[in-house]
């Protein structure tokens, strides 16, 4: 029998490996032309509870879907096709455009969003790009286009025809292409997707940016504003953990990516210390979201150091990292951890806007990439030591950063008051100084505390640094 090239409808096989009645329950719908969706369901163990729910208890494989019409099994599947009549009715509902038709050309936007970002990010969250083996170096940044066809059909709910149709889209639109030339899209051909180039600033435009830019304190206002509506969106309600696929719906996130190209063109000349610090705050925790949005959070060192060295905003016509805004900037120019040398050099042009000593208050302003850590906020020029100050208490109220035991004379603070030990003094008794004259309230805890102190009768412990990240997908915590 020919294929039946006009099929619209869909035919999803579950099967198993090794299950023979799968094996020919497949080679019969090839041998009569009808082009099928084999789902396996040792790969995707978590249908089978879906499946039991709709069958209503246990089930043998393979189980074949004719649109919504479940044929149980190999041996149904041939009788079914050994009754002509009943046959013919099934390929006439395959073959019917008007019942089976579920969207139309319009309406793939709504599908998959063909702007960039978003659909790289929708990709790599459903795992379908990823490092494939093959070749002298495999097949880097990849997607195998039925690997595509397969999950628009279970997750998006559509026909196969329609997913040839928005693979040759992807295409048309120049977001991927094959590792071997061809103008057309072939589920059985790997894709690469676009690698970005290292230097390219995330915030880079080709649009025409103003000539009289704004200055520092109406841009921040501006930043906050937007950026205030994102943290409403995705943020957990003790404004730490951060969800970062809600951002695929989040309309402030387009705004934000629309308005920080205007970073470019900033002006910091003539900014404040009190400006530079609550800007750069701010551009720092948005900028870690974007950076982890776009990419997925770090799977391994070498990932998560490319994060925070090796991406860029353009600020004021220089380039700006994660690590040059948190250690040049707000720092006061000073080595990291593991940093070999300071991160603006003698020459470097970046080194007029470095807050002269650093402003030790601005670690608690940061996202810090773990559970535990500080609240996401925006911050104001005019307020933002006083808002510092309350995020450092925020941090010192959880166990996970401060525990004071009096009986045993005691004080454990955050390892990051170890990892950034010269922006409190250096030694462990300067940060429970620190901590004593620039943080805590008055109260019951800073009086017993100041009372350690100046007895010199306590012992200072690191506590254990959080392994966890507080960037969180939706699904965990449903």
């Amino acid at each position: 029998m020919d294929a039946l090239d006009d099929i619209t409808g869909s035919v999803i096989v579950y099967s198993r490996a090794n299950c023979t009645h799968s094996l020919k329950a497949k080679l019969l719908l090839a041998d009569l032309g009808i082009p099928h969706l084999d789902i396996s369901l040792d790969a995707f163990p978590q249908i089978d509870a879906q499946l039991e729910a709709l069958v209503g208890g246990t089930f043998v494989t393979p189980q074949i879907f004719f649109n919504n019409i479940r044929v149980p099994g190999y041996e149904s599947l041939r009788r079914l096709v050994a009754t002509p009549e009943l046959w013919q009715e099934v390929l006439d509902m395959l073959t019917d455009q008007d019942n089976n038709s579920q969207w139309s050309g319009d309406d793939i936007d709504d599908i998959i969003p063909l702007e960039q970002d978003k659909m790289l990010h929708m990709m790599r969250k459903a795992n379908l790009i990823r490092e494939r083996p093959g070749g002298v170096l495999g097949h880097r940044n990849s997607m195998k286009g039925q690997d595509f066809v397969n999950w628009l059909i279970k997750e998006k709910q559509v026909k196969r025809s329609d997913a040839l149709v928005l693979g040759q889209k992807l295409i048309d639109k120049h977001f991927g292409h094959q590792l071997k030339e061809h103008a057309t899209f072939n589920p059985d051909k790997f894709y690469q997707m676009p690698e970005d180039d290292p230097n390219m600033p995330l915030n880079l435009t080709t649009r025409e940016l103003p000539r009289t830019p704004m200055n520092v304190d109406e841009f921040n206002e501006r930043f906050c504003m937007i950026v205030d509506r994102i943290y409403e969106h995705i943020l957990s309600d003790n404004m730490i953990d951060v969800f970062y696929d809600r951002l695929d719906v989040c309309t402030a996130f387009d705004d934000y990516k629309d308005f920080i190209p205007l970073l470019a063109s900033l002006d910091l000349s003539d900014s404040t210390a009190e400006e530079r610090i609550a800007l750069f705050i701010n551009i720092y925790n948005m900028m870690l979201i974007h950076i982890v949005y776009k990419y997925g959070p770090h799977s391994n060192i070498w990932q998560k150091r490319k994060y925070f060295n090796n991406t860029y905003y353009l600020i004021d016509h220089q380039r700006y990292s994660l690590q040059s805004i948190y250690n040049g900037v707000l720092r006061g120019n000073r080595k990291g951890p593991e940093m070999l040398w300071k991160p603006f050099g003698k020459a470097d042009p970046r080194r007029r806007i470095i807050i002269k000593n650093g402003e030790p208050l601005t670690h608690f302003g940061l996202n810090q990439y773990r559970s535990h850590g500080t609240p996401l906020r925006t911050y104001r020029s005019n307020t933002v030591i006083t808002d510092l100050r309350k995020n450092a208490q925020a941090f010192l109220s959880s166990s996970e950063n401060f525990k004071l035991d009096v009986k045993k004379q005691v004080v454990s603070i955050s390892p990051l008051f170890k990892q950034y030990s010269i922006d409190f003094g250096n030694l462990p008794e300067h940060a429970v100084e620190f901590l004593i004259e620039f943080v805590m309230e008055d109260g019951l805890e800073r009086d017993v505390l100041i009372k350690m102190f100046e007895t010199n009768q306590y012992t200072v412990n690191f506590l254990e640094p959080s392994t966890e990240t507080n960037f969180v997908k939706e699904e965990k915590v449903k």
